[in-house]
C-alpha cells in the first residue's frame, strides 16, 4: 500500500464534541497517551468506527506519531505520519482495505479520526501493509 494517502476525512463525534467542550469550558480534555492507526474493510461514519480485519488474520492497529510537514511549520491545518507505520504480515487474507481512522487505543477505545485511502488495497495472505513517513495525512479544511 505504499504511496496510498488519507483522502480528506473527517473527526469522529467523540473528538469534535471532546474539543468543542475543552475550548469553550464545559470539560477539559486530556491529549490520549498514545495513537495507533486502525484500518477498515467498511466505510467509518463520524459515530462509528469501520470493520477492522479480525486479529485472528495477523491483524492489528499499529502506533503513530504525527506532525506537520516541515515546509508546513507556519500554521497549516495537516499532520503527517513521522514514522514508517508497517501492519503485521496478514496471516490470512483482511479483505479490501478502503479506509484508515486513528484511534486513542491498540484496541477498543475510541476512533479519533478517519477517512478514505486514495487507492484500495485487497490485503491476502502475506501481504504487509506499508505507510511511509509523510504518507498519511491528518488534516481540516
Amino acid at each position: 500500500m505504499s504511496g496510498t494517502l488519507l483522502t480528506y476525512g473527517a473527526f469522529s463525534d467523540y473528538l469534535e464534541k471532546a474539543l468543542l467542550h475543552h475550548v469553550f469550558g464545559a470539560t477539559a480534555y486530556t491529549r490520549p497517551a498514545g495513537l495507533w492507526v486502525a484500518l477498515y474493510t467498511t466505510t467509518p461514519t463520524d459515530t462509528a468506527p469501520g470493520v477492522e480485519p479480525v486479529s485472528t488474520v495477523g491483524y492489528a492497529r499499529v502506533a503513530a506519531t504525527f506532525v506537520a510537514a516541515p515546509d508546513q511549520l507556519d500554521g497549516s491545518s495537516a499532520m503527517w505520519n513521522s514514522t514508517v507505520l508497517q501492519f503485521p504480515v496478514a496471516s490470512d487474507d483482511w479483505g479490501i482495505v478502503t479506509h484508515c481512522g486513528v484511534c486513542d487505543a491498540a484496541t477498543a477505545g475510541n476512533m479519533l479520526a478517519w477517512g478514505q485511502l486514495a487507492t484500495q488495497k485487497q490485503v491476502d495472505l502475506g501481504d504487509a501493509v506499508r505507510f511511509a513517513v509523510n504518507q498519511l495525512m491528518i488534516g481540516l479544511q
